[in-house]
């Protein structure tokens, strides 16, 4: 009688352990990944504005940090970015037409142990 139940008990311990084996491999890993944006280029300037061209670049970032409250979300954040970043052109177009160079905003997407999965260029502004 014992060795009945011993026999039943060591199948199902097989059983469970065989189920555990197969769903730990699982090729689908359900990993959170993180959405970093940020800005990146080379804007110069000619006389006076030269100073002001260096700030370019940090204000995209500064859009970028008050929309998202972060320079990373944990979802796709494309279009609320780029309309923000969209703004900030618009505001340096007018503001300063001597310009030239450009900016890029980058989308990386970062597993949760900080590797890079991939890295995209969402947008380039042109300073002509």
């Amino acid at each position: 009688m014992k060795i009945k139940r011993i026999s039943w008990f060591l199948a199902i311990v097989s059983a469970i352990t065989f189920l555990f084996g197969f769903s730990s491999c699982s090729e689908v890993e359900n990993e959170n990944i993180i959405f970093a944006y940020r800005a990146n280029g080379n804007i110069s300037a000619s006389s006076g504005d030269a100073l002001e061209a260096l700030f370019c670049i940090p204000y995209y970032t500064e859009a970028i940090t008050k929309l998202l409250g972060e320079s990373y979300s944990m979802t796709e954040r494309d279009k609320d970015v780029i309309s923000a970043c969209d703004a900030v052109f618009s505001n340096h177009r007018t503001k300063h037409p001597t310009w030239k160079g450009y900016v890029e905003i980058e989308k990386s997407k970062i597993g949760t142990s900080g590797d890079i999965i991939s890295s995209v260029v969402i947008k380039t502004y042109k300073y002509e």
